[in-house]
């Protein structure tokens, strides 16, 4: 049996279970953001699947080491600590950095240690304001599934699935909303019915986008010209790594010492090739080390933040139409970013002075504050 494939059609199906049960760091759908942090509304723990993922992520990496296989688990690490490990940033539009909750501690140095220049990572470790956090995002690409990109080698079946009936039925609804809502605005006479329009399509556009970009994942590729990736393993030996990797660790020591025996004698009757003698060499390496293999570097890899083509349509769009909006940049970027924590602080800074405005010039605004648009991401 092919261990490999037996261990990936095990995964997909696995995760395909968990796209219906985990959000993928982003905030819940018509759930303000600010208080969907370090929360857990189902009675199965979301820690649970998170571990689950990551670990089903570990097993395929060390089975099959490649830069598809390591950006899942990139993802699947991000995807935990930013979901779990910056505590109420999006309440209080802080984050000083450093965690001090041993499982995220555990997570960051494995992400950084995978993955150095882990943007997400990076922040966890110095914080906000850090320079290395703010330019830790100046080269992530933002791209579409299935858009042309490597990122369609991404094995991600939350990916594959999209949006269930019911979301997509939603979306539906709510953009024959906005179109309602922008004839509306055609139509408009007085600066307050404008900004009336506006508000109404800024509360539609969060609630698309919050459904639209529920999956992200990240996928590391090669730049253009980039020749980098490492050779592909020896089938052989790699069939021997894959045998002692799939058995319980408590029984690899003796298979271990029956392969090593067995290689040993090859070696003793191989004498008239050195080409030969090399080989088993290497195969006696691998029965000593299964776990050890070829590094895949992830220095210089071109960063890629894949959402679904719904969501990046989304995106572009709103960010023309509400350039001052949070949200597209947001979803954008990644949520526990300093680029988004300042769209935010910005944008509330930006409904301040508006509602300020409104109220001196228009009567029908002659009323308490709302609350800002923001609770409504």
């Amino acid at each position: 049996m092919n261990v490999s494939r037996c261990l990936t059609s095990f995964t997909v199906v696995a995760l395909f279970l968990l796209t219906r049960t985990a959000a993928y760091g982003q905030p819940d759908q018509g759930k303000n953001p600010q208080q969907s942090q370090g929360r857990t509304d189902s009675p199965v723990s979301t820690l649970d699947v998170d571990d689950l993922k990551i670990a089903m992520a570990e097993s395929s990496l060390q089975v099959n080491p490649s830069l598809r296989t390591t950006s899942e688990l990139v993802s699947a690490l991000e995807s935990t600590i930013s979901r779990t490990c910056f505590g109420d940033t999006l309440r209080t539009l802080k984050y000083e950095g450093s965690p001090t909750d041993p499982n995220c501690l555990t997570k960051m140095e494995r992400l950084l240690k995978l993955y150095p220049e882990s943007p997400v990572g990076i922040c966890l470790r110095d914080g906000f304001q850090a320079e290395s956090c703010v330019n830790a995002y100046q080269n992530q690409v933002f791209a579409p599934y299935g858009g042309g990109s490597e990122a369609l080698n991404l094995q991600d079946p939350a990916l594959k699935v999209g949006l269930s009936k019911r979301e997509n039925a939603k979306l539906s609804a709510l953009s024959a909303t906005l179109e309602d809502v922008n004839k509306r605005y055609q139509a408009a006479k007085t600066d307050s019915e404008k900004q009336s329009s506006i508000d109404d399509a800024t509360r539609l556009y969060d609630q698309l986008l919050g459904i639209a970009c529920r999956v992200v994942a990240i996928s590391l590729e090669d730049k253009p010209g980039d020749s980098s990736e490492p050779e592909v393993e020896n089938g052989e030996l790699r069939e021997i790594r894959q045998k002692i990797m799939k058995l319980p660790p408590g029984l690899r020591a003796e298979h271990q010492e029956r392969m090593l025996q067995k290689a040993e004698e090859e070696l003793g009757q191989a004498k008239g090739s050195q080409a030969k003698r090399d080989f088993i060499l290497q195969k006696i390496k691998v029965i000593q080390n299964p776990e050890t293999n070829t590094v895949v570097t992830t220095e210089g890899k071109l960063r890629v933040r894949v959402v679904l083509p719904d969501c990046f349509e989304l995106t572009q769009k709103a960010e023309k139409i509400i350039p001052n909006l949070p949200s597209p940049i947001c979803h954008r970027i990644g949520w526990h970013s300093p680029q988004c924590v300042a769209a935010i602080q910005s944008w509330h800074a930006y409904r301040k002075q508006l509602d300020a405005q409104v109220r001196k010039t228009d009567p029908k605004y002659a009323t308490p504050t709302p609350k800002p648009i923001i609770s409504t991401f």
